[in-house]
């Protein structure tokens, strides 16, 4: 059998952060995003969970040079036209992330930001807060985008972790980010919305629909569909709009996969992304 070779190359995300057995969240659900929108997901794990639906047991850090070298790997073979970052559970993830990219400086980078897993659960010796800093030090000046969600940043500010006179979307943008994808646990409208913030202030805001049922964080789909937009060469607002509308949209296609939240169907949605590539 022939191979077809007039098929084009679909452009490639890259995907760091840690493996969901369940499939539920990060790298076994972005590779399903990605190739949803047309992309070809590239992985680099980082850490494996040990959980269910239900409760996150343990999770095991993955060598750092072991990480390193998987990185640098698909990086020098493949065409990789993005990266999706996160979550980072230490300062060897946040430091191996933030070298290679000082060596890659014209690739998009997604980050999505979440909170720091208790050290116990993890089995390391780092304090969460070395562990946040390293991220704003050496990852957050890189990013093209950062996706973090209100009730997180204002943690992180109570904690003196982000300074507490200016909104924290802009204090990620003074670390060196290009712009941050804020989702708000209520607007001054009164209902939940996704805020793109930029150097310029509030750029785009768009309403969030909220599920009928409790279902997994989508904030990692998020960001992983913003990703495979820069892929695609989209800027940054129409990127983040269909982002958005992806999220939107799937977050009613769920099932009951065990006792825990509902999970979202991906491969049940009717209607992939489609696009126009943008020169």
């Amino acid at each position: 059998m022939t191979a077809d070779l007039s098929v084009s190359a679909p452009p490639s995300v890259l995907l760091f952060g840690p493996l969901d057995p369940t499939s539920a969240q990060y790298l076994t659900a972005d590779a399903l995003s990605c190739q949803l929108t047309g992309c070809h997901p590239a992985t680099v794990a980082t850490a494996v969970h040990i959980q269910d639906t239900m409760t996150l047991d343990h999770i095991s850090l993955l060598p750092p040079e072991q990480i390193h070298d998987q990185m640098r790997c698909l990086l020098e073979d493949l065409n990789i036209r993005a990266i999706k970052a996160g979550p980072l559970y230490s300062v060897e993830e946040a430091s191996i992330l933030g070298q290679i990219l000082a060596d890659y400086p014209q690739l998009p980078l997604v980050l999505h930001l979440q909170s720091i897993p208790d050290s116990a659960q993890v089995g390391r010796e780092q304090d969460s807060d070395e562990i946040i800093q390293a991220i704003f030090d050496l990852v957050v000046p890189f990013c093209q985008l950062v996706v973090a969600d209100q009730i997180l940043l204002q943690q992180w500010q109570a904690e003196d972790l982000l300074p507490a006179n200016q909104h924290p979307a802009r204090a990620l943008i003074r670390l060196g980010a290009r712009a941050v994808l804020y989702t708000t646990a209520q607007s001054p409208g009164g209902h939940s919305a996704y805020q793109l913030y930029t150097e310029q202030g509030l750029y785009r805001q768009w309403p969030m629909a909220n599920p009928l049922e409790r279902v997994q964080d989508t904030e990692g789909m998020l960001a992983c569909i913003c990703a495979t937009q820069f892929a695609w060469q989209l800027e940054l607002a129409p990127a983040c709009e269909q982002a958005v509308n992806y999220v939107d949209g799937v977050s009613t296609h769920v099932f009951q996969a065990g006792m825990g939240h509902r999970l979202i169907h991906q491969a049940g949605i009717l209607q992939p992304i489609t696009h126009s590539k943008q020169t």
